[in-house]
């Protein structure tokens, strides 16, 4: 531990604030942010238009998230474990949440994020993991996605035709999936399952840390498996719509839609809460 840290441990911050008071208003502005719409000029780049799209709002997954950061933040008590680099790196990053723009939060969520990764002590280190991951969820996976779409888009194609050859009668051409008559569709980003499996890996890190503080192998498999269920969900979803334009109109404009959201967020809950109460009992 640094002279610095050892220094903090056990005393106040200064003007008589807590760590958790920190903590608590850096999460209040943390909400407030994501809260904001983006104004991101859509016409700038076709890169702009599919990552920066313009939202406002605090989704399911991520009012778990601040939920779960604010009740870390309440496990720090009175103890004093941030370094004053720690919190001048919280002041000085917190001023993008004044700023009128959800994606300005993407600042402090990385910086603070990583400055707490490794901390020694399970509750700050834990704490920079949901940040990152919420970061990941919100702009930086989004943005990989966007880069690595042309790859990955195809993979999926050719899972959706693996599942449809059964059935015989349909082609695949690139990233087109025909049923040999007169409809076909084509799987384009908003189709991919990527921002599931980013949506899977906040609720399931946001879940861990409410039953425990370490990480354990068996956790990193409940990921994956949360992960795997969201793709072969929204794989089937797709070669649903693939069989004619009425399942198409159904699956995605109509009431399949919701039946697969629920069906994707209780596939990850169950999987999630049983494999944590399995790998607690071990």
């Amino acid at each position: 531990m640094s002279s610095d840290a050892r220094a903090r441990v056990g005393a106040p911050a200064p003007l008589g604030l807590r760590d958790r008071d920190v903590l608590l208003a850096f999460v209040l502005g943390l909400a407030i942010a994501i809260c904001w719409r983006n104004h991101a000029a859509v016409s700038f780049s076709d890169f702009s238009a599919d990552v920066f799209k313009a939202r406002s709002g605090i989704g399911a997954a991520e009012l778990l998230a601040i939920a779960v950061l604010a009740t870390l933040a309440f496990r720090f008590g009175d103890d004093g474990l941030l370094t004053a680099s720690d919190l001048s790196t919280i002041a000085v990053t917190s001023l993008a949440f004044a700023f009128p723009l959800r994606l300005a939060a993407s600042l402090p969520l990385v910086v603070v994020g990583m400055k707490l990764l490794f901390r020694r002590d399970p509750r700050a280190s834990s704490f920079g993991q949901i940040l990152l991951a919420l970061a990941f969820y919100e702009w930086l996976g989004p943005a990989i996605f966007h880069l690595l779409s042309p790859w990955v888009l195809k993979v999926e194609t050719i899972a959706v035709q693996a599942v449809l050859t059964p059935m015989g009668g349909f082609a695949r051409d690139d990233l087109v999936i025909s049923n040999g008559g007169d409809h076909s569709i084509m799987i384009e980003e908003g189709c991919s399952a990527f921002q599931n499996v980013s949506l899977a890996s906040l609720i399931w890190i946001s879940l861990l840390k409410l039953d425990t503080l370490t990480m354990r192998t068996a956790d990193l498999w409940i990921c994956a498996a949360m992960a795997a269920a969201t793709i072969a969900l929204n794989t089937i979803r797709v070669a649903l719509m693939a069989q004619s334009y009425p399942m198409y109109e159904f699956w995605h404009n109509g009431a399949g839609v919701p039946i697969v959201s629920i069906a994707m967020l209780s596939a990850m809950l169950v999987i999630c809460l049983s494999g944590l109460r399995i790998t607690a009992t071990r």
